[in-house]
C-alpha cells in the first residue's frame, strides 16, 4: 500500500511539474505618449506623439494558477512643443521642449483564459527629455541658446492583455502610468525645477521561445 501510495504521490507532482511553463519573448511596439504639463510656464502646451520600442519579457505560468512575469522595455518618443516667454520688454525665450526616450523595468501577474491572458503590474521607470531655448533680443538673431538633457526617474504602473495568434506568437494591448521625480533646468540666473508624468497606450507583437 505504502508504495502505491508514494507512486501516486511523484505522478502528482510530476504531472503538477510539467504543467509548469517558463517561457521568454521578444518583440517591438508602437504607441502613442501623452504628457501633461506640470509646469505651464516652461513647457506651454501638452506634448503628445507617438512612440515606437522593443519590449523584452520573462513569464513562469504556474499549473491552474497565475503567471508572473518580468517586463523590460525601451521606447524612442516623438512628443514635443515649443512654447514662448517674454523675459523684458524687448527680449523673448523660445524653449523646445522634446521627450527622446523611455525604459521600463517591470513586474507583472496574470492569469490565462485560453487565448485571452490580462495582467497587471509595475516598476521602475527612466525617461530623457530636452530642452532647447533661445533668446532673441529686439528681433534680432538670437544672442543666447541652450539645449539641456535630462532623464527622469520614477514608477510606472500597468494594465493590459496578451492575445494568442499562435503557439508562438502573441500580441498585446497595454496602458501604462508613469510618475517622475522633478529635475532642475538652468538658464543663465533662471532656474525651473520641473516633475514629469506620462499616459501611454501600446500594441505590441511577441514571438516566443
Amino acid at each position: 500500500m505504502k508504495h502505491y501510495l508514494a507512486a501516486f504521490l511523484w505522478a502528482s507532482i510530476s504531472t503538477t511539474a510539467m504543467a509548469d511553463e517558463h517561457r521568454f519573448s521578444a518583440g517591438g511596439t508602437i504607441g502613442f505618449t501623452h504628457i501633461p504639463s506640470e509646469d505651464a510656464e516652461l513647457t506651454g502646451d501638452r506634448l503628445s506623439g507617438a512612440s515606437f520600442g522593443a519590449v523584452l519579457r520573462y513569464d513562469y505560468d504556474m499549473s491552474n494558477g497565475p503567471f508572473v512575469g518580468l517586463h523590460l522595455d525601451w521606447s524612442v518618443e516623438t512628443a514635443s512643443t515649443e512654447s514662448y516667454s517674454i523675459l523684458d520688454n524687448d527680449a523673448i525665450f523660445t524653449a523646445s521642449w522634446k521627450n527622446e526616450w523611455s525604459m521600463s523595468f517591470l513586474g507583472r501577474i496574470g492569469k490565462d483564459f485560453g487565448k485571452v491572458s490580462p495582467y497587471i503590474g509595475g516598476g521602475l521607470a527612466l525617461s530623457s527629455m530636452e530642452l532647447s531655448g533661445s533668446a532673441t533680443f529686439a528681433g534680432i538673431t538670437p544672442y543666447a541658446s541652450i539645449s539641456i538633457k535630462r532623464v527622469f526617474v520614477g514608477g510606472k504602473a500597468v494594465i493590459g492583455a496578451d492575445i494568442g495568434l499562435s503557439d508562438n506568437v502573441q500580441l498585446f494591448l497595454q496602458g501604462e502610468y508613469a510618475k517622475y521625480g522633478k529635475r532642475k533646468f538652468a538658464f543663465g540666473e533662471a532656474v525651473s525645477e520641473t516633475g514629469k508624468s506620462s499616459y501611454n497606450a501600446k500594441l505590441g507583437i511577441l514571438i516566443l521561445f
